[in-house]
This record gives C-alpha cells, structure tokens and sequence, in this order.
C-alpha cells in the first residue's frame, strides 16, 4: 500500500495515481523520467545564462509538479468542467467550498 512509504514517496504515488492517471496527464510527474528530462525547458537568469531547476522535496506541494502545456490544460478543462473526469465531483466540491469561503470573508470584511 503507497500510503506506508516515505512521505515523498506517498507524494509522487498518490498524485500520479489519483490525479495524473484518471485525467491523462501523462507528462506531469514531480520526478521526471529520463524522456521528460529530455524535454524540459532550460532556465536562465537575468544575464541569461542557463540555471539549474529548482528542486523543492521539502515543498513538493509548493511546486514540485512540472507539466507541459497540454496536460495543463487538461487540468484546466477538468476544474472548469468542460470535460467529463473520475475527478468531476472532487473538482465542483473543491470549487464550491472555495467560492464559499472567499463570500465568508467578504461578509466578513476581511476580503
């Protein structure tokens, strides 16, 4: 079972398993296979010059996904509901309780 390994094991499993997979999403990964390193943009600096990636493992949910346009959007039609997904109802509960939350706090005043 993935939720016995590590914790960043349990991370990179279960996000390839419960969102990647069931949407298709098969050039999303937070450790890059050898093709997907092979196609992954270079970064640079201000002067231009190539930067290494950053590598966050500590922050895997801050950042450590790295997607290519499409699967981008692929995620974004599934949130916005354009496309049929096993995540449908996950993607409209978390929406809802994000709308409900940003009107609690402008009733609140603190928006």
């Amino acid at each position: 079972m993935f939720w016995r390994c590590e914790p960043r094991r349990v991370t990179r499993r279960w996000l390839r398993l419960a969102i990647c997979e069931p949407l298709g999403m098969n050039s999303s990964r937070i450790t890059l296979t050898p093709e997907l390193k092979g196609r992954l943009a270079v970064g640079h600096n201000a002067a231009m010059d190539t930067v290494e990636n950053w590598d966050l493992p500590t922050l895997a949910g801050a950042g450590a996904l790295r997607s290519n346009a499409s699967d981008l959007l692929t995620f974004l039609a599934a949130n916005l509901g354009y496309v049929k997904t096993p995540l449908a109802q996950a993607m409209a509960l978390m929406l809802n309780a994000f709308r409900h939350f940003r009107v609690a706090r402008h009733l609140s005043g603190s928006a």
